[in-house]
């Protein structure tokens, strides 16, 4: 079975003290709202989501992913995630927030991602670049809709 990953490494400016930025990307109520392309979620606890993916499709292949996402906060103020249970597909990554003045944080966040689909290999080649831009803009345009909604007055 293919297996295709995408990491994405972004730095970004928030016009916002880093509590703040901090409280909104560890709050699960506000992670759902700002993730793209759920069909549904559920919030099980303070720590953890049940994410029920839209279907995505390419080139005839269809695939729709089904996973519980865990996500802490170290001492230090690093927020961490990892899916806990998944239908073929696994996604960890790392938040940091450093403050640059009293009302500006800089975020640096790191994003994997790996789904396994049934398809054949030649197909699996024919759509990795694909899937792989998929991957990466999901991720751009949540931290894009996560920062307007932080900076919005």
């Amino acid at each position: 079975m293919p297996r295709f990953e995408g990491d994405t490494h972004e730095l970004l400016t928030l016009n916002v003290p880093r509590e703040q930025a901090l409280a909104a990307f560890r709050d699960p109520k506000t992670i759902a709202r700002y993730t793209g392309q759920m069909a549904s979620y559920k919030i099980l606890d303070d720590h953890t989501i049940h994410f029920h993916v839209q279907p995505q499709s390419s080139h005839g292949v269809t695939f729709q992913a089904d996973y519980i996402c865990r996500y802490d906060v170290d001492s230090q103020g690093v927020l961490t995630w990892r899916s806990t249970t998944a239908n073929h597909i696994s996604v960890s990554g790392e938040a940091r927030f450093t403050a640059i003045s009293p009302t500006q944080t800089r975020l640096e966040y790191k994003q994997s991602l790996a789904m396994d689909m049934t398809i054949n290999r030649l197909l699996a080649a024919l759509i990795a670049p694909l899937i792989k831009k998929g991957i990466r803009d999901g991720v751009l345009d949540y931290l894009k809709r996560m920062k307007q909604a932080l900076e919005s007055p």
